[in-house]
């Protein structure tokens, strides 16, 4: 028997060399110079103001670079990154377990979020709405009081 030449996982070496392609900053990323100027002008404010970032919705068909972007808005942001997909996502308490465990500024990147189960959907609604309840009942804040709130950040595609 002789060994195959492709396989179905990448070993490490070729994830390094993936990691190696991807841009890491924003000046970096080729292309699309409007979405590029839009999050270079969030980032900057959110890194002026000493906070995370607003949430942020990366839509569009495969290829786009979503999942880049979202790389570089960690590395931007010098916080931590956690990746999953919504196949992943089967329970609603696989959600819950993956919210919980965030740290403050962890940033959340749900990569094929049209995908996830339909109960786990509504606990995400759920979680936003609770978030957003919590910012506009601030008082003394403005409604974008989200210095304590963890940043999650979605990719989809263009349609569901």
């Amino acid at each position: 028997m002789t060994d195959r030449v492709v396989t179905d996982g990448a070993d490490e070496s070729e994830r390094v060399q993936e990691l190696a392609l991807r841009p890491k900053r924003l000046q970096e990323f080729v292309g699309q110079p409007r979405v590029r100027e839009q999050l270079s002008v969030l980032l900057d404010a959110a890194k002026e103001r000493n906070n995370p970032a607003d949430h942020i919705l990366l839509s569009g068909p495969p290829g786009l670079g979503k999942t880049t972007l979202a790389m570089i808005i960690a590395e931007e942001m010098n916080a931590p990154i956690r990746i999953t997909s919504g196949p992943a996502i089967q329970h609603a308490g696989d959600l819950a377990s993956i919210l919980s465990s965030l740290v403050e500024g962890e940033i959340l990147f749900l990569d094929e979020i049209h995908r996830m189960s339909r109960p786990a959907e509504e606990l995400l609604y759920l979680a936003e709405y609770e978030v957003l309840c919590w910012c506009v009942g601030c008082p003394g804040r403005a409604v974008n009081c989200c210095d304590e709130l963890i940043n999650v950040y979605f990719q989809t595609s263009a349609y569901k």
